[in-house]
């Protein structure tokens, strides 16, 4: 995969505070950072919340994932009774 470089400056209480929740955390401030950025991402992009969109285990190949939900969030559909991607027609 390639890798892009993202370089920014914070303010003192800025850095400060990042550094205190990722050393709390036990990670690195490179590590708090991709984890910031990732969140903002899904949450700014409304795919929040749904395992097909978090990266973190698609590519550990992690948990089974339930996209039951996942075409609400894309078409902005109500989920309709017995049916999880297809609103029921008239």
């Amino acid at each position: 995969m390639k890798r892009r470089i993202l370089q920014t400056d914070l303010s003192q209480p800025e850095y400060e505070a990042l550094a205190r929740v990722a050393q709390g955390r036990g990670v690195t401030l490179k590590e708090a950072t991709r984890e910031a950025v990732a969140q903002w991402v899904a949450s700014e992009g409304g795919f929040e919340g749904s395992p097909l969109f978090d990266f973190r285990f698609v590519l550990k190949g992690g948990r089974a994932t339930d996209s039951s939900d996942d075409d609400a969030v894309i078409y902005r559909r109500r989920k309709t009774r017995g049916s999880s991607s297809t609103p029921a027609r008239s």
